[in-house]
């Protein structure tokens, strides 16, 4: 079976992950058990530094706004959360660990060169598929999104990016960042 989802572009700067339609399709796909229980998720978010944003919205907006992605998906609250910093704080690598052992890998960089385009993806490990919106083949394609399992085939095709809500990211998300960036972003 296959089927084709479509989504018009959205170009808000203040949308959440909470409101991003791949993390809305992947939310409903588990949800109906398309793809078994989740395992572990891994969010990449890249972008030129000529388009960089202020530390308080990459940190709080981007990266909070994943670990609250990360919850919601993984219906668990934050464990622990392991960050590392490069480039002067460009460059955010985590490992996000919930109460029920789900883990997320989160990739932030803005430091690309001008020409690299910006994108985002989340990759969902399930224990009988996996959902993402990152391209099978090459560095960005038109196509859309892939869930195989078995039997099923989904095309879907995504066409906004979360640009990090810096306001929508709860107060307890907000301070164990701060408390492991070393007190405020």
């Amino acid at each position: 079976m296959s089927k084709i989802l479509n989504t018009n572009r959205i170009n808000r700067s203040d949308l959440s992950f909470l409101e991003w339609s791949v993390y809305l399709s992947f939310k409903q796909m588990l949800e109906q058990g398309m793809a078994g229980r989740l395992c572990s998720l891994r969010f990449t978010w890249q972008s030129p530094q000529c388009i960089k944003m202020d530390r308080e919205r990459f940190v709080f907006g981007l990266l909070g706004g994943m670990i609250e992605a990360t919850e919601s998906l993984g219906n668990a609250k934050l464990h622990s959360v392991h960050l590392e910093e490069a480039c002067g704080g460009d460059v955010i690598f985590g490992l996000v660990q919930l109460d029920n052992r789900v883990v997320a890998e989160i990739d932030m960089n803005q430091a690309l060169p001008p020409g690299a385009e910006q994108l985002c993806y989340l990759l969902v490990d399930c224990e009988q598929g996996r959902l993402t919106n990152r391209p099978l083949v090459g560095h960005q394609s038109a196509e859309g999104s892939l869930l195989i399992k078995d039997n099923l085939r989904q095309m879907v095709s995504f066409h906004d990016l979360p640009c990090g809500d810096v306001g929508s990211v709860s107060p307890r998300i907000k301070a164990a960042l701060k408390k492991k960036l070393g007190g405020g972003a």
